[in-house]
């Protein structure tokens, strides 16, 4: 009984040997990818002459930090922000990788989150996103929820910057019976709804900065993310052409850490290439892993600084 007694013993310091262990490795691989992607984006050189502008893509990400570091003054009228984020998942993925970098260093990463309903607190804290996760009733009703939103004075009264974020699955499905003239229709349809919506918005509130964002893409599906490509081209030379702020997340997520992009010929049409999301930012190719997460992050921050540059 004695020696069976042991026998167990000795088999479970082994289990719980061998599963600190696997652990260990886990922990050593995750760290191991994380330093890499860091290390890529080191190897591109900050450009002294840098600043963020209205449109925030792959470009910003390796520079941000390094800007952050050298220009307090922005990083202090960024301490002063109230933001609203209407988002599901990948907003949550966004948001983690904020919450990341805050951890990382405050000096220069000041924001935090609060999880809101429709209600905003009674009174706002600087230096804070506030977030409301709507989940996914679908786009249409995603632009009408936002506007409702900001239509109620407590909110419209208190935040300075205002984001409406679709997610991937938002894309207008691509039809094989329709033509590709019809299939691009409905995403310029969805496109001019979503802009349609922020001027309606903008005009009603104009003490508000509204933040355009492109649709995010997948690891794989060429249909659907040629649907992406369709809206996300048609937001951005909107953008551009009015110098609105767009966080062009899709952008950011098919550039690698040492800006390369991940596209390729569209079997569609002759005359795009597709834009796919990096692999190595995502665990289930759609959100954002930790890596991707803080990329999306720093774009986040890209973004903020060029409102702060603007303000001063």
């Amino acid at each position: 009984m004695e020696i069976q007694t042991k026998s167990t013993t000795k088999r479970k310091f082994f289990i719980i040997i061998g599963a600190i262990l696997t652990l260990s490795i886990i922990f050593l691989s995750l760290q191991y990818f994380i330093k890499n992607a860091l290390n890529d984006e080191n190897k591109i050189p900050y450009d002294a002459n840098y600043k963020p502008s209205f449109i925030i893509d792959h470009k910003d990400i390796s520079q941000i930090e390094k800007y952050l570091n050298l220009n307090p003054q922005i990083v202090s009228e960024i301490s002063d922000s109230k933001w609203l984020l209407t988002h599901a998942s990948v907003g949550n993925n966004i948001l983690k990788g904020v919450i990341s970098l805050n951890r990382y260093d405050k000096t220069i990463y000041p924001l935090k989150i609060t999880k809101s309903e429709n209600m905003p607190p009674k009174t706002m804290t600087p230096s804070t996103i506030y977030e409301i996760d709507r989940g996914n009733p679908g786009a249409s009703q995603k632009l009408q929820i936002f506007k409702t939103i900001i239509q109620s004075d407590d909110w419209n009264s208190q935040i300075n910057i205002a984001i409406d974020k679709f997610c991937y699955i938002d894309n207008p499905p691509y039809n094989s019976s329709l033509t590709l003239s019809e299939n691009i229709d409905k995403s310029r349809s969805l496109a001019n709804d979503y802009i349609k919506n922020m001027e309606e918005i903008q005009n009603n509130y104009p003490e508000v900065i509204f933040v355009y964002t492109t649709m995010p893409i997948t690891v794989s599906n060429e249909e659907a993310n040629f649907m992406r490509l369709m809206y996300n081209l048609i937001i951005r030379e909107y953008c551009l052409n009015n110098k609105k702020y767009l966080f062009d997340i899709a952008d950011i997520e098919c550039h690698r850490a040492d800006n390369t992009i991940n596209k390729f010929n569209s079997t569609i049409s002759k005359e795009h290439e597709v834009e796919m999301m990096i692999s190595s930012y995502s665990n289930d190719g759609g959100h954002l892993n930790s890596i991707g997460q803080r990329r999306l992050a720093k774009g986040w921050y890209a973004l903020a600084a060029a409102i702060a540059l603007n303000k001063l």
